[in-house]
């Protein structure tokens, strides 16, 4: 990418600083369209790519002084089962990344989820000895860990239990967002009945299969009997009482791509499973509190017709308002504030700058901030999403970006947006 003319260092560019890139050169890249009114960011990362994952997860430990990041020595293809990834804390005092750990379990759009524990421990996947996929409890000040016997998907808010699927069934019908080696799938396993969603005690250690693939196959679903059917995107409400899923089908394993979804909810012991929105298409979404979630998805039109935008749905009801109807009209990677009076979000790149706007929205005035613009230089299952997340306080996120060459963690600084109303 070309440099940036250095006639004036803007203010701009001094919060951005300085960074080194693939050459290993000392350079500051392009940003893509910049102005006064955006956000100030700041690296927190530099060197080797470096990234957290996906959006649905807080990297900030509870005293704010330190974030979970990853770091890669590549970035020009996908993970094998061989690579190495290195975990860290980065101290926010001297942006210091300090290695606590590795692993071999992990994509590039939502890492190894990572994720910190309400005890300061943090939980992430890996391979035992013999290859089998597990997660791993650690602490990140000792190093000391603790082996569990499924990989986790998604942490009950007390931090107690996770729901786990299915990596490497994921891998085949969702590359990119599995662990290699992909599952074969054929005709004896396209709706298994030992498959599905798993509830694992981080206490124990024990697990149990509260829905399997089969029994969601068979609830109102217009799949072909030859579809492949899989779970994706689970994830817990705020106060833990239920969570959420997507179910996805295929009509042809060779065109695992052109997918229907179905969005689910459920208690953790499996009870309570209540199809949510059925109509075919639902991406991203987040809780908002324990009765709500938002979603771009599809809902029906005075005629009958696929509406596609943000959807604020009550959970077990066909309640629904659409939310930034004009303003919030592209797919986006999407969270609440910690007070739930903003909605942080993104779009992936458009226009022939392949730039990723990093986007604010308050619900209450209908109002749309534009935080940022980020050229996207990598693409398809190598991308690097933006993945906005809030910090414990709502007044910074961070998020990845490949814009200066290589894949890097960024903080932005939204305090002045979220002050007034």
């Amino acid at each position: 990418m070309a440099k940036l003319r250095k006639k004036k260092r803007v203010p701009f560019l001094r919060e951005v600083g300085v960074w080194r890139g693939l050459c290993g050169r000392g350079i500051v890249t392009k940003m893509g369209v910049m102005n006064e009114n955006y956000a100030a960011v700041r690296a927190i990362t530099s060197g080797s790519p470096h990234f957290f994952g996906y959006y649905d997860k807080c990297p900030w430990s509870a005293d704010g002084g330190r974030v979970l990041a990853m770091r890669a020595e590549f970035q020009d293809r996908a993970p094998t089962v061989d690579d190495r990834l290195m975990l860290g804390v980065v101290r926010l005092s001297d942006l210091r990344f300090e290695p606590f750990a590795q692993t071999s379990a992990w994509n590039w759009q939502q890492g190894t989820m990572l994720q910190w524990l309400p005890d300061g421990e943090v939980i992430f996947n890996d391979r035992d000895s013999g290859g089998r996929l597990i997660s791993v409890i650690c602490d990140p000040s000792s190093g000391r860990r603790r082996e569990l016997p499924r990989a986790v998907y998604a942490v009950h808010p007390g931090g107690h239990e996770a729901i786990c699927l299915d990596y490497h069934r994921l891998q085949s019908l969702r590359p990119g967002y599995g662990y290699r080696p992909a599952a074969d799938i054929n005709a004896l396993t396209r709706a298994p009945d030992d498959v599905g969603l798993w509830r694992l005690d981080l206490r124990t250690g024990d697990e149990q299969l509260i829905l399997s693939i089969a029994e969601a196959a068979q609830i109102e679903c217009p799949a072909a009997p030859e579809a492949a059917h899989w779970f994706n995107h689970a994830t817990y409400n705020t106060d833990g009482s239920r969570l959420c899923f997507l179910h996805r089908y295929a009509d042809e394993l060779a065109q695992a791509g052109k997918w229907r979804t179905r969005l689910f909810t459920l208690r953790s012991d499996g009870s309570g499973l209540y199809l949510l929105n059925g109509r075919g298409m639902t991406s991203h979404f987040a809780w908002r509190d324990p009765s709500h979630l938002i979603a771009w998805t599809w809902k029906a039109g005075p005629d009958g017709e696929n509406l596609a935008g943000y959807w604020l749905m009550t959970d077990e009801s066909d309640d629904a308002t659409w939310v930034g109807k004009d303003v919030l009209t592209r797919d986006g990677h999407m969270t609440y504030s910690p007070d739930g009076r903003w909605l942080l979000t993104d779009e992936y790149p458009s226009g022939p700058a392949r730039e990723q706007p990093l986007l604010l929205f308050n619900p209450r005035t209908g109002a749309r901030a534009e935080l940022g613009r980020f050229a996207a230089p990598l693409s398809g299952e190598l991308r690097c999403d933006l993945h906005p997340r809030w910090n414990r306080d709502g007044t910074a996120v961070c998020f990845d970006s490949a814009h200066s060459g290589t894949r890097q963690v960024y903080i932005a600084d939204v305090s002045r947006f979220v002050a007034g109303d």
